[in-house]
């Protein structure tokens, strides 16, 4: 993005979460600030950055105390040891070890500073000390403690010494858009859950150029020349689709030309990787909120990538719960927006459901697409579907996919508690048990899609099911088996929580009691509830 640009963005987008902060730069910023603004703006924010005068970062960072004021500090290297800073010159007889105990002093005084988020950009440093391997030992070690402050790694050649030494800007004019990306990434809230979906523009940015101009023998997206970088976009998609990101593509074409490069075999990723493709000419906000109701799962889950920022806006102030991200312009700029793409999915182990998503997607809009229309009776409908449900115990050694379902389901979730491992091996130790079902229909595996914890006085402690089987009554059935098997009154440690209304519109049933009008006491259930599903109950090994 140019300067240019970044100021046609600003005039075009108005309003916005306000989001006021400290900017934190040893250096000038007023340009930095133009396109943190309109970035920010994408992104359904409006950034209101308070600039501290030039030079005084340091100070500040060390006399003013801190507080709650929101920070984003942008470190350089001479940050932590002022001995390496181009405009000062070179020190006499600097000592490694000094310098690099200093530079540790001031990352504990930054640690305390528990409301800045801290960038580091690792700028080309002048030769302070003698030899090669002192210089290096340098370098490495000033990285380590910014990685050890938590600080998120920017990409050296943001650094520009002709501006830093005539103008006292860092970073480069070319760079300012990469830098104010970063910064407006450490704005956006970080308790957001890792996202599902991954839906993609088409033109310029599954393949370069665009297809109802260019026809499809005038794209490129192979590993060469000008579609190296769409090459690429592709093989991160293919890799986290594998892993169990669920891929939808968005389109301006008409859907006859937007599939022909997947019918060509031009791409390294076929059809059959998307769980939806959709082309046409409305508004792709329409396009993405369309995809998100047929897969029944919440927009906060999506993120949406486009190269174009009018479009990326357009989604943003439709549906600002989708996090939005721009396909870059240039190859200097891949590898960091890979980076922050990676980290809104956060995938730490991947199971076999995961490898499968994409396809148990697929098959539950196949079989629900017969479902009748008009709000009727679907019992017989259901029935018709010969659902299997069934049921294991789970253990140590068996029991990941069960523990991610309890840990990444929001919708049909008991209480919304995140349970690590080792909780749930106390639980299991003590006597309570993990149960875990996985359903089947005529259409094929749809995967292990619920998880239950049921502590040793039998009270239910975590119950989820995947919201890829929504609308089938599989809760009724499970629940009803469970309360057979345990021969006697459930009771659900349920709370309520800003996501969870489809279990409570389940709880709100007839068949289940509350003692007292307290939402998070204990709920009961009664056995009337079963709809007749086969279930088969397989004893662990």
């Amino acid at each position: 993005m140019r300067f240019i640009e970044a100021k046609r963005l600003l005039m075009e987008t108005s309003g916005g979460r306000p989001c006021p902060f400290l900017l934190g730069l040893s250096g000038t910023a007023d340009d930095l600030v133009v396109f943190v603004r309109a970035i920010a703006a994408t992104a359904g924010l409006d950034a209101q950055p308070r600039l501290l005068p030039f030079g005084t970062l340091r100070q500040h960072l060390h006399v003013s105390p801190p507080g709650t004021e929101s920070e984003v500090i942008l470190l350089l290297p001479w940050d932590l040891a002022p001995e390496c800073d181009w405009r000062t010159g070179f020190p006499e007889n600097a000592d490694l070890e000094a310098v690099i105990g200093s530079a540790a002093a001031m990352v504990e005084v930054l640690s305390q500073r528990k409301a800045a988020t801290y960038l580091y950009l690792p700028a080309a440093l002048p030769p302070v000390f003698l030899g090669s391997r002192q210089r290096a030992r340098f370098a490495a070690a000033l990285l380590g403690k910014a990685m050890d402050l938590g600080a998120r790694i920017l990409p050296a050649d943001l650094f520009d010494l002709g501006a830093y030494l005539s103008t006292g800007r860092p970073i480069s004019g070319a760079k300012l858009d990469v830098a104010a990306t970063a910064i407006v990434d450490c704005l956006k809230p970080s308790s957001l859950a890792p996202a599902k979906v991954l839906v993609t523009d088409l033109d310029n940015v599954l393949w370069s150029g665009v297809i109802a101009e260019d026809g499809v023998d005038g794209i490129e997206a192979g590993p060469s020349g000008r579609g190296y970088r769409h090459y690429v976009y592709q093989s991160f998609l293919l890799s986290r689709q594998r892993a169990g990101v669920i891929l939808a593509g968005v389109s301006r074409n008409s859907p006859a030309d937007a599939v022909l490069p997947f019918e060509r075999g031009l791409l390294l990723l076929g059809k059959d990787d998307f769980v939806d493709i959709r082309a046409g000419y409305r508004a792709k906000s329409v396009e993405v909120a369309e995809i998100a109701r047929s897969l029944n799962l919440s927009l906060e889950s999506f993120v949406f990538v486009d190269d174009n920022p009018v479009e990326i806006a357009e989604v943003t102030a439709a549906l600002p719960t989708v996090r939005c991200l721009q396909f870059p312009a240039a190859e200097a700029d891949l590898p960091g927006f890979l980076d922050r793409l990676a980290d809104q999915f956060d995938i730490a182990e991947v199971t076999a459901e995961d490898r499968a998503r994409t396809r148990f997607y697929k098959s539950r809009a196949a079989t629900l697409s017969d479902r009748p229309s008009g709000g009727g009776d679907t019992t017989a409908f259901l029935r018709s579907l010969g659902m299997r449900l069934t049921v294991v115990e789970r253990g140590k050694g068996d029991w990941t996919r069960a523990i991610q379902l309890i840990n990444k389901t929001n919708q049909f979730n008991l209480n919304g508690r995140r349970w690590p491992e080792v909780e749930v091996e106390a639980v299991t130790a003590s006597g309570g048990t993990l149960y875990a079902g996985s359903l089947e229909d005529r259409s094929g595996s749809h995967g292990e899609i619920v998880a239950c914890l049921v502590n040793f006085a039998g009270c239910v402690q975590a119950f989820v099911m995947s919201c890829r089987v929504f609308e089938r009554k599989v809760e009724h059935a499970f629940l009803a088996w469970l309360l057979a098997r345990q021969g006697r009154e459930l009771r659900l440690s349920y709370e309520p929580t800003a996501r969870n209304q489809p279990f409570t519109d389940f709880i709100s049933l007839p068949g289940f009691l509350r003692n007292g009008d307290v939402v998070t006491e204990s709920v009961r259930l009664r056995p009337e509830l079963a709809i007749g599903q086969v279930i088969d109950v397989v004893p662990p090994p």
